[in-house]
């Protein structure tokens, strides 16, 4: 079992740890990133998953696509992911207007990364709210890890 990612550590940190884990072992990584903030799981957990899987997940995300996740409350904020020349990249969101916001609080989205919640069933309940092409947001599902 590798290491458990916790709120405190830095995105370096977090990065060292994901590097070691399985992706596949879907125990495995619920288990390691139980304690993270929404943070670690957008501008690590998710590259470094895309990093490792990325002859399995091409074509996933059409390059130049915005997808942002607007995560409310504790550790919440803004972020954008984009394919930027083959590669999976999160950052803060931009200015550019997106394809498709994804919009949820902060427990339901750490609780999809944790696979406690399906997507599809928190956006079918009103858990998330998807605004713009619903159909690049249910592609991004194999990305992510609920």
């Amino acid at each position: 079992m590798s290491q458990k990612v916790q709120a405190s550590m830095s995105l370096a940190e977090v990065r060292k740890i994901m590097k070691t884990v399985d992706y596949l072992n879907r125990d495995e990584l619920r288990e390691v990133i139980w304690d993270a903030t929404p943070k670690q799981v957008l501008e690590v957990v998710i590259p470094v998953g895309y990093e490792k899987r990325a002859e399995e997940l091409k074509g996933q995300l059409d390059e130049g696509k915005i997808v942002r996740f607007v995560v409310e409350g504790e550790g919440g904020g803004s972020w954008d992911l984009q394919m930027k020349k083959g590669k999976l990249v999160v950052e803060p969101a931009g200015t550019r207007e997106p394809d498709v916001t994804m919009t949820s609080k902060s427990e339901v989205f750490m609780n999809m990364a944790r696979g406690k919640q399906r997507g599809m069933t928190a956006y079918m309940t009103g858990k998330v709210k998807i605004k713009g092409e619903l159909t690049l947001a249910m592609r991004l599902q194999p990305i992510l890890l609920g």
